[in-house]
């Protein structure tokens, strides 16, 4: 979307009012209206200077032109910008005002310089924080992304048909490759036109590569690697790699705090013992199951609309950070996955269980195998990966297990494939990729040292949802204004529901739902359990004394009877224990028989002496 139309689109949603807000970068960012960093540079120093409250004044009245001549001149001045691109930004901000009727033309100087070769641009980007723990917000720094000049320009020659193979550089420079946005473009091959196969990840959403020994699986799962390190900055997406042979993924373990994701039961970011891989495979199920509880307390649907109303809602609100953070996507690569299947009970149980489920949460999978058996490629995993690729196999029954028809067996080049999606097929060459392009790709990231002083910390599954110590009322920081009515509301009438506070007060749903987590974190209420309303944790003698401070409240999720918290001594197990609980029906009947056939066996034995 061209810059005018997205400023248009953000006005007209949110008012005005919105370009002098910091979230307004976001918001275009969003809707992709930055097609060259110098825009998005302009934008931000205008924001963060100042400028755009004035132009948001100015805008109002008849002296618009007056100020906007004022601030050309000034951020030419302070940040060295081309005049032609600030005025082209400042005419954007005109035409979606309704100011003008004319649409503004990009610069020439502008447009060239989008058509330049990808490897001559290094393009700063800005992360985002993907969470309190393990990036330090206060910190700004800017991600490079790796330049085309890390890659050599050589054109390979494959032995068997002498065809000349496009290069690395010439891959991921191509247009197909620069284009493609979000959901994480994988760049597979050309095709038999010599054109470049670009498939998004999110939309497969998992991918089964098979074929045999030597063929080329491995060095493609380097290739999908290096596409997410050419096109994603870290903390939006992270790899788990797991290798049985040790060797095949261990160039990347530099890249564990940026790129990478392990259990936090395991020590080595490249994962493949079997006792390592069958606790990263219950962390990545209990990942999936901490981020559906989060989707469903945001009220979206998948990982997608989360993400948008993290970044318009959440990110800016102190109190909603206690709970919401930034989703990353997360890409299991497994190689060689048939190893497992023998050593690790149930392991085909934990791959249709993250597939069937990670695909809302942005969970992929990627797995590869050369051991094209029915007992490896079971017709329940097939169901769960549409998306198959399948390299060279010496018969037709093979091709027809991997992809459901033949045709793999007639490929006889190295790095030949057939891709299938559904009705899908196409016919890709797969470029190849040396250890020392790897190796010089690492170090580029690893390089900057900036990253590291924020994300200090590897990516850790099954820990989406930060645990905070338990905090009493008093110590709430922030509450609502309507937080005391609302609490002596639920108390007095036990029951709670966000719609409720909605209907009562007349309020927003956001905000019903800060007023539940405030009233959570503060013990007044349980956690959510689903469609189960939450329980009631206070009584209703005590509503005064709670806010009074006589009453202190207990820790959250642990209800105590409040009608003996007036004397502290009676709740201490230690100095009041608890009774012991009363004898059953059954126990007391059974005691009597034995005491009757006690007093028969005494009498007896008194008798016969």
């Amino acid at each position: 979307m061209r810059l005018e139309e997205a400023i248009l689109v953000a006005v007209e949603k949110e008012g005005i009012g919105i370009i002098s807000e910091s979230r307004f970068i976001y918001y275009l960012n969003d809707l992709q209206a930055f097609n060259m960093p110098a825009l998005k540079r302009i934008v931000e120093t205008m924001v963060k200077s100042g400028y755009s409250d004035k132009l948001k004044h100015s805008l109002t009245t008849q002296n618009y032109q007056l100020d906007i001549n004022d601030a050309k001149s000034k951020l030419v001045t302070i940040e060295g910008f081309q005049e032609n691109l600030v005025e082209y930004v400042l005419n954007c901000l005109l035409y979606a005002t309704k100011k003008t009727t004319l649409a503004p033309i990009m610069p020439s100087t502008a447009a060239a310089s989008t058509s330049k070769p990808a490897s001559a641009i290094k393009t700063p980007v800005t992360l985002k924080p993907i969470n309190k723990s393990s990036v330090n917000s206060n910190k700004d720094w800017h991600y490079r992304l790796p330049t085309l000049d890390l890659l050599p320009d050589l054109r390979r020659i494959d032995p068997n048909d002498r065809n000349i193979q496009q290069s690395l550089r010439s891959a991921f420079s191509s247009k197909v490759f620069q284009e493609t946005k979000g959901g994480i473009p994988l760049y597979l091959g050309e095709d038999d036109y010599d054109e470049a196969f670009v498939a998004r990840l999110a939309d497969l959403p998992h991918l089964l590569i098979a074929g045999s020994t030597g063929t080329g699986k491995s060095v493609l799962l380097h290739m999908i690697i290096l596409s997410i390190l050419y096109k994603l900055q870290p903390g939006l997406a992270r790899l788990v790699l797991i290798d049985p042979q040790r060797v095949e993924f261990s160039q990347y373990a530099i890249l564990e705090n940026l790129f990478l994701a392990k259990s936090d039961n395991t020590t080595k970011a490249i994962i493949s013992d079997n006792e390592d891989v069958t606790a990263t495979l219950v962390s990545l199920q209990k990942e999936i199951e901490d981020r559906y509880q989060l989707l469903s307390e945001a009220a979206v649907r998948n990982i997608v609309d989360y993400n948008y109303k993290w970044g318009r809602e959440y990110r800016l609100d102190k109190l909603a950070q206690l709970k919401f953070q930034f989703l990353p996507r997360i890409v299991v690569m497994i190689d060689e996955f048939a190893s497992y299947t023998h050593d690790i009970p149930n392991f085909n149980n934990f791959i249709s269980n993250i597939a069937s489920k990670g695909r809302a949460v942005g969970v992929h999978l990627i797995l590869s195998t050369n051991a094209i058996s029915a007992r490896v490629l079971t017709p329940a995993i097939k169901s769960l990966f549409p998306a198959r690729i399948a390299f060279d196999v010496p018969q037709v029954q093979e091709s027809v297990r991997i992809l459901d028809v033949g045709g793999a067996e007639k490929l006889n080049r190295k790095g030949s494939f057939l891709f299938k999606n559904g009705d899908v097929q196409v016919r890709l060459q797969s470029q190849y990729v040396h250890s020392s392009d790897i190796n010089r790709i690492c170090d580029y990231i690893a390089e900057q040292k900036d990253a590291y002083d924020i994300i200090d910390k590897c990516y850790l599954l099954g820990q989406t949802i930060v645990k905070h110590e338990d905090k009493t009322l008093h110590e709430v920081k922030d509450r609502d204004p309507l937080f005391e009515e609302a609490v002596r509301f639920v108390v007095m009438s036990n029951t709670v529901s966000t719609s409720t506070l909605q209907r009562r007060y007349e309020i927003g749903y956001n905000r019903a739902g800060r007023l539940m987590d405030q009233m959570e974190q503060a013990g007044i209420v349980g956690p959510a359990a689903g469609s189960k309303p939450r329980e009631v944790l206070v009584s209703p003698m005590d509503i005064d004394q709670l806010f009074s401070g006589a009453i202190p409240i207990t820790p959250k999720h642990i209800r105590t009877p409040l009608s003996i918290q007036g004397d502290a001594s009676k709740a201490d197990p230690q100095t009041n224990p608890p009774k012991k609980n009363k004898l059953s029906l059954y126990d007391k009947v059974q005691n009597i028989v034995l005491f009757i056939v006690l007093i028969i066996i005494i009498i007896a034995l008194f008798f016969a002496n």
